[in-house]
């Protein structure tokens, strides 16, 4: 798959997307991981490790691609490699990987966009025309671009039986490492926003009867340490499990916030 730069510029909009595929960027990550090793280095330490001899457009454009991605993340005027990159290279457990996988293919702003957009259905027939009409992609490019999508959504697991999963059910918020905190409440909040929201509340809720014509909740303190401190969880009854799994999700999506915080 030949590589494009991955800044455009139409009407007026700059977009950013990767060059290289999912499956293409962890290849590439793995050769950064091998010759280059977790420490931080230089763009050009990361291309030769890449296998170019020079900090070229194409060399640029792959090392961007990675950091789209989320596995790449700066260290003053050094990058290395991500938390997210070492959940895809020395991840704990396969479920973990394929986790940060999921993650990995929505952290570029398009390939987010496509998702939500077209969740529940197949990859448009007519894609490439939409990347040109819709999201103001060059024509030139809107080939290469549709075919890492595709790659990356497969790659990912998020295309089953040809449809495009929903986030919120197969790809809990990914916040990964250098983004700010501004960017990782925009992304939870894109995934976990109005009913399907799973809010943590302060304070006395108390239990309200289905006869006031609101549905019935029941509160739930955990303890966290023995000095008194709680975590209050409000939920809808009767409670089901597909209520626990959205708990669930969002359990695991704080749990990258403070990996990556602490990390």
């Amino acid at each position: 798959m030949s590589e494009s730069n991955p800044d455009t510029e139409q009407s007026g909009r700059r977009r950013r997307y990767p060059s290289i595929s999912l499956p293409e960027a962890v290849a590439a990550l793995e050769a950064i991981h091998r010759n280059v090793g977790p420490h931080g280095a230089t763009r050009l330490t990361l291309a030769e490790a890449l296998g170019y001899s020079s900090l070229s457009g194409a060399a640029r454009a792959k090392i961007a691609s990675i950091a789209y991605y989320g596995f790449l993340e700066r260290a003053g005027d050094r990058s290395r490699i991500s938390l997210l990159g070492r959940k895809v290279l020395i991840p704990k457990s396969e479920e973990e990987r394929k986790q940060a996988l999921r993650e990995a293919a929505v952290r570029p702003e398009l390939f987010r966009e496509l998702m939500e957009r077209h969740a529940g259905s197949p990859i448009p027939t007519m894609l490439r025309n939409l990347l040109v009409r819709e999201h103001q992609l060059l024509p030139s490019v809107s080939e290469s671009v549709e075919q890492a999508f595709r790659e990356t959504v497969e790659c990912a697991g998020l295309l089953v039986d040809g449809v495009l999963c929903s986030l919120s059910e197969e790809s809990p918020a990914s916040v990964g490492a250098g983004q700010s905190d501004e960017s990782e409440r925009h992304v939870g909040s894109s995934l976990f926003s109005g009913s399907d929201l799973f809010t943590m509340m302060g304070g006395t809720a108390g239990n309200r009867g289905v006869a006031e014509g609101i549905p019935a909740k029941h509160d739930y303190t955990i303890p966290l340490n023995n000095q008194g401190r709680t975590a209050l969880i409000r939920m809808p009854l009767p409670l089901g499990r597909a209520d626990l799994e959205k708990v669930q999700a969002w359990v695991q999506y704080m749990t990258f916030v403070v990996d990556e915080k602490e990390g």
